[in-house]
């Protein structure tokens, strides 16, 4: 039940980012390297 609740909050997760960060903010961060990578999105 709390983790629902932090969902919907927004809480910032072990990465630093919540369920209302957007993409924008974390390639901007550059946490992630996206480079190679191939998503199919359906």
């Amino acid at each position: 039940m709390l983790e629902v609740v932090r969902y919907l909050t927004g809480a910032v997760g072990p990465s630093g980012f919540g369920s209302k960060s957007t993409a924008e903010q974390v390639t901007e961060a550059g946490a992630y390297t996206l480079r190679g990578i191939t998503a199919i999105i359906t």
